[in-house]
């Protein structure tokens, strides 16, 4: 009787709950990496095969996970991708703005080649024949110091040009030169523009009382300011549209780091010459630093 009364209650049970969720775990899960460049943003998606205990990664047919000479998404499942939101420069090459299907064909010696795809939705199987890709590009493998048992996209290095895009499997590892579009405008004032704002000036800022030695200089046709006990830190000024102000580019042994827009440079003017400047912290909304002409 137990036996009969229950049998209708566990139908219920089961009519009652929800249906299950689709399956989501995945043997090789998907990942996605991403890096700003000077306003450039490059982006990686792709599934993360294990290494799973086998020896090798890429090896001869019949061993290891990827074999030489074949053509290979670097990742598993749905192709990996490469997505650029401005142009940029691979290795050398131009490649439009857009998003591309990653493709690599390893060998056992020599280069490399990588391989993009306008067509982005392709599975690892769907392997496009050579003369389909846009862009072929030779790559060299190097042995890493240490070992990646899942697969690994990342930028080991940014700088306000470019980055290096590694793939990291296993010890091998596999770097992309990529290259931005600068956004800054090239500074070409000239000697007349520049002359009211040239010469020295004493600096202080909010956060001390000392006072520093700042001289405005000329400097590949844009002003630099160079601040005694700095060191190689340097500030050089992009021209805006507002008369006597300036957007900061910090400077270190020479090279560009940072572009500074929420704290402008505006020069204090008298007579068509500058007596000081100022640089406003946009953020606080006072002076973060002050200077007055010495000569």
């Amino acid at each position: 009787m137990l036996a009969r009364s229950a049998a209708p209650l566990a139908v219920a049970v089961l009519v009652t709950l929800p249906p299950p969720a689709a399956a989501q775990i995945r043997a090789s899960e998907r990942g996605m990496v991403s890096q700003t460049v000077d306003g450039t943003v490059i982006t990686v998606d792709y599934a993360r095969p294990q290494v799973r205990g086998r020896d090798s990664v890429f090896a001869a047919q019949g061993n290891g996970i990827v074999h030489w000479g074949e053509v290979w998404t670097p990742g598993a499942n749905w192709a990996t991708t490469f997505e650029f939101s401005k142009p940029v420069t691979l290795a050398g090459r131009e490649v439009a703005a857009g998003k591309y299907s990653v493709w690599i064909v390893p060998r056992q010696e020599g280069e490399w080649m990588l391989h993009l795809h306008r067509n982005t939705r392709l599975f690892h199987t769907q392997m496009p024949k050579e003369d389909e890709f846009f862009l072929s590009l030779p790559v060299t493998p190097q042995t890493a110091g240490h070992r990646e048992n899942i697969l690994l996209f990342g930028f080991p290095e940014v700088t306000h040009t470019g980055t290096t895009l590694r793939m990291h499997w296993g010890t091998t590892v596999v770097d992309l030169a990529v290259a931005v579009r600068p956004s800054r405008p090239p500074t070409n004032m000239s000697a007349a523009q520049m002359a009211p704002y040239l010469g020295s000036y004493t600096l202080k800022t909010s956060e001390d009382t000392t006072a520093y030695k700042a001289e405005a200089i000329s400097a590949r046709n844009a002003i630099r300011i160079v601040v005694d006990g700095w060191g190689d830190f340097a500030m050089e000024l992009i021209p805006t549209d507002t008369a006597h102000q300036f957007v900061i580019a910090f400077l270190r042994k020479g090279e560009l780091f940072d572009v500074e827009e929420v704290a402008p440079f505006v020069f204090t003017m008298e007579n068509g010459r500058a007596v000081g400047f100022r640089i406003m912290d946009l953020t606080e909304n006072k002076p973060w630093m002050t200077a007055s002409r010495t000569n």
